[in-house]
């Protein structure tokens, strides 16, 4: 009988460790606003915000698994920004403080379509707006460096 309890635990410890290392590495997407906030300020970082929608928006799947989800990406956000998503699902029910904060954003930086992407200042206030754009990760990247006039590689 100890023997699964101990294999539990290991299991436990190990996704621990996976999630700290996610944490770590600055790849995870906020959801709560104030949180992005206080960490943009804390950390004299801007905020990249998000608003997508993640089942049903074609544009917004393809911004996720072309862009987000490669290192260029995430090497290039990694110690540069705080990391923000506004989802707006159709198919899954969204907790209702998250919905209501969700739709005050996109009423508030008026974002009028699927995805936008922001570029906020530690105040808030918008430093760039983009979206999709084809070409990859890397060309992503460079569109980003040139919007937000970053020179470094």
């Amino acid at each position: 009988m100890e023997k699964p309890k101990g294999m539990l635990t290991a299991l436990i410890m190990m996704g621990l460790i996976f999630v700290a290392s996610c944490l770590e590495a600055g790849e995870t997407w906020l959801t709560d606003f104030m949180t992005a906030q206080q960490e943009s300020q804390e950390k004299k970082r801007p905020i990249l915000a998000a608003f997508v929608g993640s089942d049903w928006c074609p544009w917004c799947q393809k911004l996720e698994s072309e862009i987000f989800n490669q290192p260029e990406f995430k090497d290039f956000v990694r110690d540069r920004f705080i990391l923000f998503q506004a989802d707006f699902p159709k198919h899954k029910e969204l907790p209702a403080e998250l919905k209501n904060q969700n739709q005050e954003l996109m009423k508030q930086y008026a974002v009028k379509k699927f995805p936008t992407v922001l570029f906020l200042d530690v105040e808030g206030k918008v430093i760039a707006r983009t979206g999709f754009r084809y070409g990859g990760a890397e060309t992503y990247v460079k569109h980003l460096k040139e919007l937000i006039k970053i020179d470094s590689p």
